[in-house]
């Protein structure tokens, strides 16, 4: 049994603020970490280095980053913006943007929810009661 208080609550790993993190707003909420890697299919992007940002509650924002290998391909990135997002999505397009300062606090509070997430999934796969 893994009490709440027993979850490694670690800062987590921060997101490099050398420019190959980009910001997406307008994801369908039912979007995946799988159809954003769809969506930069060339670009070599991990699902690990996808960030899918949720509400306090939990439910999809619509918001994500995306850490790619450098900053010359964010940049390259940020040209998918206004881009259709996938044939299942309909005509439905996102923004991509390239992360700013005033993104950093957002940035770090996403990497802490998924960290939160991939924890608690963990702990229900192992049968632990985590309340």
């Amino acid at each position: 049994m893994v009490a709440e208080g027993n979850l490694d609550m670690a800062a987590p790993s921060p997101l490099p603020l050398d420019g190959s993190v980009v910001k997406m707003k307008g994801l369908p909420f039912k979007a995946s970490s799988e159809d954003v890697l769809k969506f930069y299919g060339s670009f070599g992007v991990k699902s690990h280095n996808i960030y899918l940002k949720r509400h306090p509650d939990g439910r999809p924002s619509g918001e994500a980053f995306v850490v790619f290998e450098s900053p010359d391909e964010a940049q390259r990135a940020c040209q998918k913006d206004r881009e259709t997002f996938g044939e299942k999505f309909g005509d439905r397009y996102v923004r991509v943007y390239p992360t700013l300062e005033s993104d950093v606090a957002d940035m770090q509070q996403v990497v802490h929810q998924q960290n939160m997430v991939q924890q608690v999934s963990s702990a229900w796969r192992r049968g632990e009661n985590i309340a």
